[in-house]
């Protein structure tokens, strides 16, 4: 064996002469070839459409998270307090009252002091009693003092009417009928801490020695004055007076952690670890109810009394971090119904009295939510298709079909097969294979009908060589710049089923965005070439080091002639977003520029195909990698998705969604609405709304009325899904091998 260490003194000659030998082993033997593709199982669930829809309300005056959000009689919503961000933001004084009958928010009169949270409950009388937490010293925050106000309808004032010294956390504030009200928390050693509070003042309901109960999830108080405790280890504390101690009458099991929700006048509903419980008024005990649609998704718990008084529905709302599942339980039969999503994890829900439900996100924006509304566009299981590899292509044919080409098989196998799939029936067929294994290449639906193929990297070019302990080299056939990327372009033709030889580029190419011009001519945007070199490392070993070799500007293929016209651009950068405008013209959105590690780019800029060249016409208002566009009949682009941050593979965030105007005057901001994390697909549909499909949400912008409505989403398992725009459908292939299509909601 031939060394290349320290001790062979790292000769250079021969550890070139080494990956000659390696490198001839390795060139004799053909590509390993990728198995069959796997045929999809389809085997979540198949669900209805949720019930209702969302629709925008007028925007709360205030901006804020958290904060008080209470319904009073005739469906009124009072919301009082929060803060102007999350963490350590100021906390607010304001107050404002949404009147259903007018669908407007009116201001009332600010709180005397600022409320980050609190409770609160309207007494009998109409007058609304609020108890607000001042926060506690910096080393013990949560338990300062409790104060508490009432206002008066008829003066608009706000009155000061009790408070309770640090240190207590105020829990609940609760009602006990004839304008009484119970006030439950708990001190610094997490021990019960009770009062009420009538007309005559504040009245300690449990004197010391308090209690010693701790975990205090719940309250809960009737009419009968009734007062009742939840515990984080499910115990369950009952007093029949609030001046009297509580005992224990009920432990449905040992300690588990546990979130409660009161909704409504003695029913319970809770979620811990190991699954769902009520508490229902005729019975002394917890009883497991069946989980809610989407449970596995489920983070926090929220809940609301659906249609005012009535007991026998509530609605839930699961927040978790991107996104927030919802249902309705109906009590007597302990069943759910899923309904649409809100958008926004950060919200606030009321209930109205005709059964609506009143939602507020952090930005003051609401929305509503009607058994009676419909959503436009849902996604309708087709049938199980063969799973996609990773970094596959997948392109829509005319015929409906698509064409699913390369991929990688595990992390260094890559793959030259093609089939054709049929995702309304799932079936598929081989059709022939590419010239040479790709992952990362595009496939381009030409106007003739066939697909063109173009550069893409072969992992299968690197060989693992156990002397170096799995180090990785190329092929003796690139050894000169040790390339493992393609400069070839091939042609798929669904006639014949066969593949042709379509030209070269000049360089390597891989991450490149591809569209197809007017004229029938296809540009290339971006993309790069890459190599691995050798290196001399510190210890006077040799290592192949993987390293960017060239990006690309902008190329043209021309299908009469099969040839590629190189043209130049500053900057140069790959992971470009690339649109075809009304005027021919090709806007080429942002990108990661050459350097070391460097950010993503800000840079709009116009490829004009009659000259070759470029010409900047805006930036964006968000630095994106690989975003998406999208154009609408007024000629406004529509500018979704893309990667964030720093480094070789930026993040993918669910970045803010901005409009362009190709005419040079500044396009209006859009409304803030919960943009999906990547989308893949964007069509401008028949009625003049804009879809913008991803795994994790869908969701509709209409011109007419400048605002944003939410379609269905895929099943909770479609991470990672692969969309492509078919028409003004979208088709969607999840990881598990299941074809969904987005269309009209059927009921």
């Amino acid at each position: 064996m031939i060394g290349i260490g320290p001790g062979a003194g790292g000769d250079r000659r021969r550890f070139w002469l080494v990956l000659a030998i390696v490198g001839l082993w390795g060139g004799c033997r053909p590509p390993p070839l990728a198995p069959l593709p796997r045929m999809g199982t389809c085997s979540a669930p198949l669900e209805p459409p949720p019930l209702g829809a969302w629709t925008a309300g007028p925007s709360a005056p205030t901006r804020r998270t958290g904060g008080l959000m209470m319904t009073l009689t005739g469906g009124r919503v009072l919301f009082a307090g929060g803060r102007v961000g999350g963490g350590d933001a100021p906390c607010v004084t304001d107050v404002e009252l949404f009147e259903p009958a007018t669908m407007a928010w009116r201001r009332l009169t600010p709180l005397p002091i600022a409320m980050c949270s609190g409770d609160g409950v309207e007494l009998d009388d109409g007058r609304v009693f609020v108890g607000i937490q001042v926060p506690g010293p910096p080393s013990n925050w949560r338990y300062g003092e409790a104060i508490f106000l009432v206002y008066e309808p008829s003066t608009t004032l706000w009155t000061e009417v009790a408070h309770v010294p640090a240190p207590f956390n105020l829990q609940r504030v609760l009602p006990l009928g004839g304008n009484e009200v119970f006030l439950a928390g708990f001190d610094h050693d997490s021990l019960i801490s009770a009062f009420t509070w009538s007309s005559n003042g504040l009245t300690i309901s449990f004197p010391p020695p308090r209690t010693p109960y701790y975990g205090v999830r719940g309250v809960l108080t009737s009419r009968d004055r009734t007062v009742t405790w939840f515990l984080d280890d499910t115990s369950v504390l009952r007093s029949p007076a609030p001046d009297l101690a509580p005992v224990v009458i009920a432990a449905a099991r040992p300690r588990e952690s546990l979130e409660y929700a009161i909704v409504a006048a003695q029913h319970v509903i809770a979620r811990s670890a190991k699954g769902w419980l009520i508490w229902p008024p005729s019975s002394s005990m917890w009883r497991e109810i069946v989980p809610p649609p989407e449970h596995d998704r489920t983070g926090g718990l929220r809940a609301t009394l659906v249609e005012g008084d009535r007991v026998d529905r509530v609605f839930i709302a699961r927040p978790n971090r991107s996104s927030t599942s919802a249902s309705i339980l109906s009590i007597p039969s302990e069943t759910w119904q899923r309904i649409a999503s809100p958008h926004d994890v950060d919200r606030h829900f009321a209930a109205l009295p005709d059964g609506r439900i009143l939602a507020v996100d952090a930005t003051g924006r609401t929305t509503l939510w009607s058994a009676a509304a419909t959503m436009d566009l849902s996604w309708h299981r087709l049938a199980a298709v063969p799973q996609v590899l990773r970094g596959a292509s997948v392109t829509p044919l005319a015929d409906g079909r698509v064409l699913v080409a390369g991929g990688n098989v595990g992390d260094y196998q890559t793959s030259s097969r093609a089939i054709v799939v049929d995702p309304l029936t799932g079936a598929w067929s081989e059709t022939g294979a590419m010239s040479t294994p790709r992952i990362h290449h595009t496939a381009t639906l030409l106007a003739d009908g066939r697909v063109l193929v173009a550069g893409g990297t072969d992992h299968n070019r690197i060989v693992d060589v156990t002397y170096w302990r799995s180090m990785t080299m190329p092929r003796p056939s690139d050894y000169d710049e040790g390339l493992i990327d393609h400069e070839t372009l091939e042609v798929w033709d669904p006639r014949t089923g066969a593949w042709s030889a379509a030209g070269r580029f000049p360089v390597p190419l891989t991450e490149q965005s591809a569209v197809v011009l007017r004229d029938g001519r296809v540009a290339f945007l971006g993309g790069n070439a890459s190599r691995r070199v050798p290196k001399r490392m510190a210890g006077g070993h040799w290592s192949l080091r993987y390293a960017m070799w060239k990006f690309s500007g902008a190329m043209v293929w021309d299908p009469a002639t099969e040839r590629v016209t190189d043209i130049d651009a500053t900057p140069r950068r790959d992971h470009v977003g690339a649109l075809v405008l009304q005027d021919g013209r090709v806007l080429a959105l942002g990108g990661v520029p050459e350097g070391n590690e460097p950010a993503p780019l800000d840079l709009l800029q116009a490829l004009d195909p009659r000259t070759n060249g470029f010409a900047t016409v805006g930036t964006l208002r968000v630095s994106r990698a690989s975003p998406l566009a999208v154009q609408l009949a007024d000629g406004t682009v529509l500018i979704a998705g893309g990667a964030a941050g720093a480094g070789a593979a930026p993040r993918r965030a669910g970045l803010p969604i901005e409009a362009w105007a190709p005419t040079g005057t500044s396009a209006p901001a859009l409304p803030e609405f919960d943009a999906p994390r990547d989308p893949q697909a964007a069509r401008v549909l028949a009625d003049g709304h804009v879809a913008i499909a991803a795994c994790d949400r869908t969701i509709l912008w209409n011109p007419a009325t400048a605002s944003w409505a939410r379609a269905d989403d895929l099943p909770p398992d479609s991470a990672g899904c692969r969309i492509v725009a078919r028409g003004e459908s979208f088709l969607a292939i999840t990881p598990e091998g299941c074809a969904y299509e987005l269309g009209a909601s059927k009921r």
